[in-house]
């Protein structure tokens, strides 16, 4: 039999990271080729020409990255890729994963795959249906007229945690196995150790209290700077890293307020970010959505605890109590007193820290996962 040729479809037209960092598609690739399957990533290209890159992978399978051009879809910010399906009957594929069941691209993949007797899989991570007028009737048009040929022309869906699933479910899919998003340590193999504290000027005895992601309402970035500020007395640092609309407001309110124990770094590199987090104590995001959260389980493999809101991915990352809080709402009291509770028992953050730690690398390692993926999904598909 041939070996098995798979292609992976992020159908959203932004271009992915060029250093690749938290690429999940690019991840997952690396994972399976280690697994003897050669992987073919399409994301939406810079460019008015396909561009194809070879990717390093300790696999024997390969890795190759194509960037296609696209279309934005005025109003509903879909995105449209005229040279895709050519591109998958030029590359002879057995097996496609396309991702995210309401995109038109994923449709149109979905549509070909059946056609040409391949076995695809869609990979699910949104949770809710999409807000907002034009947003709502898209989504009412495409669930009434298009949804029922794309759950028929799917042999499976893979969804990213146990609320996509609900979510799949609502919306009459039958096949649903869940595939946690991996971490790629890769872009960690070359760290930069950096003295964060001497940098800006954290005392020895202060508790580090970080956050690393963008500024955006829905991480309540002024949630975290009030904790901050209801810590003052506590010995304790929130250090901020990353940018985002909402950088320049903080910045000039922890500076208007004289908020003495924040501080922000602005972006860090992918060489700082491992003693970065190896410097802190405690991650916080207190997000209001969040389809999986790559930083909750960055922090963890680097073994930070982390303190989050009840959102879909840290819902099934987390072990509330163990490796991690889970906490219901954004109560500055609750939330006071959980940071509070770990930093003033150091036996127990050092326990949670280890368990942090392990269930990153026994669990939700891209090469844990991808193994996973191939023996139980695509090797069986491929031989029907």
């Amino acid at each position: 039999m041939n070996k098995t040729k798979m292609a992976i479809i992020r159908p959203i037209g932004i271009p992915i990271s060029q250093s690749f960092y938290n690429s999940q598609e690019i991840g997952l690739a690396r994972g399976l080729s280690k697994c003897g399957i050669s992987v073919d990533v399409f994301v939406a290209g810079r460019g008015h020409e396909v561009v194809c890159q070879d990717i390093g992978s300790d696999g024997i399978g390969s890795v190759r990255l194509f960037e296609v051009p696209f279309y934005k879809i005025p109003l509903i910010d879909q995105a449209y890729y005229p040279k895709l399906i050519s591109l998958l009957k030029d590359g002879n594929y057995n097996f496609i994963q396309v991702n995210e069941e309401n995109e038109i691209t994923s449709f149109l993949v979905a549509n070909y795959a059946k056609k040409q007797n391949i076995p695809v899989v869609v990979y699910q991570g949104m949770y809710e249906q999409l807000t907002g007028r034009i947003y709502a009737a898209y989504q009412k048009f495409y669930d009434t007229f298009m949804l029922p040929f794309f759950r028929n022309n799917i042999a499976l869906a893979l969804v990213k945690t146990s609320r996509a699933g609900k979510h799949l479910e609502k919306k009459k899919f039958k096949q649903i196995k869940v595939l946690p998003v991996g971490l790629d340590a890769t872009p960690f193999t070359s760290p930069k150790d950096r003295n964060w504290r001497t940098e800006f000027d954290i005392a020895e005895e202060s508790n580090i209290l970080l956050y690393v992601g963008v500024f955006e309402k829905r991480r309540n970035v002024d949630f975290m700077v009030n904790l901050a500020k209801s810590l003052i007395d506590e010995n304790v640092t929130l250090v901020m890293a990353g940018l985002g609309p909402e950088h320049t407001r903080i910045a000039d309110r922890v500076r208007d307020e004289q908020i003495s124990n924040v501080r922000l770094l602005g972006a860090v590199s992918q060489e700082g970010i491992p003693s970065l987090y190896k410097s802190c104590d405690v991650f916080l995001l207190p997000s209001d959505y969040e389809i999986y959260g790559m930083v909750v389980i960055e922090a963890m493999y680097f073994g930070s605890p982390v303190i989050s809101t009840r959102t879909a991915g840290p819902e099934d990352i987390i072990e509330n109590g163990s490796n991690g809080v889970l906490l219901g709402n954004l109560d500055l009291e609750e939330w006071s007193k959980a940071v509070l509770d770990l930093l003033k028992h150091k036996d127990r953050l050092k326990l949670m820290s280890e368990a942090a730690g392990n269930k990153i690398n026994n669990y939700l390692l891209w090469d844990v996962i991808a193994k996973y993926y191939s023996e139980n999904v695509v090797n069986p598909l491929v031989k029907q």
